[in-house]
C-alpha cells in the first residue's frame, strides 16, 4: 500500500472507524516500542502491525467462546428449572403416577429413550418405599 493511504484504506477494508484504528495503531507501537506515526510506516512495520492485530483477535476469541459457552450453560440450567417447576405443577394438580405414566413415559417412549415402569399399587394410594439395604 501506498505510504499515504495505507491506513486509510485499512479502516475502510475492516469497516473500522479511522479513529478505532488509530488508538490500536497507538497500543501496537506502545508495544513495540516503536512510536511512529502511520505514515512514517515502512511495509514491514504494516506487516507487523497486521500480525498485532490477528493476534488480538485470536485473544479476544477465547474469552468471547467461553462466555458463549458460559450463557448456553445458564441458559440451560433456567429452562430445566422451569420444567422442572412445570413438572411439579403437574404432579401437583393430577399425581405423580399420571404424569410419570401419562406425561414422562410418553415423551420418552416418543423419543426412543428410558421407559418408567412405576411400582404397581392402587390409584388412591401412594407408591411403597423400597427396602432400605443395609
Amino acid at each position: 500500500m501506498a505510504k499515504k493511504i495505507w491506513f486509510t484504506t485499512l479502516a475502510k477494508t475492516a469497516g473500522v472507524p479511522d479513529r478505532t484504528l488509530r488508538h490500536w495503531w497507538e497500543a501496537f507501537c506502545s508495544e513495540s516500542k516503536d512510536i511512529i506515526p502511520p505514515r512514517k510506516a515502512d511495509e514491514g512495520t504494516q506487516w507487523l502491525f497486521m500480525q498485532w492485530l490477528r493476534m488480538q483477535g485470536d485473544q479476544g476469541a477465547a474469552p468471547r467462546a467461553q462466555q458463549a459457552a458460559t450463557r448456553a450453560q445458564r441458559q440451560s440450567q433456567a429452562a430445566c428449572a422451569k420444567a422442572v417447576t412445570r413438572l411439579e405443577h403437574l404432579i401437583d394438580a393430577y399425581g405423580f403416577d399420571t404424569v410419570l405414566t401419562d406425561v414422562l413415559q410418553v415423551v420418552c417412549a416418543s423419543r426412543g429413550r428410558l421407559f418408567f415402569r412405576p411400582f404397581q399399587h392402587a390409584p388412591d394410594t401412594p407408591a411403597p418405599l423400597l427396602p432400605l439395604l443395609h
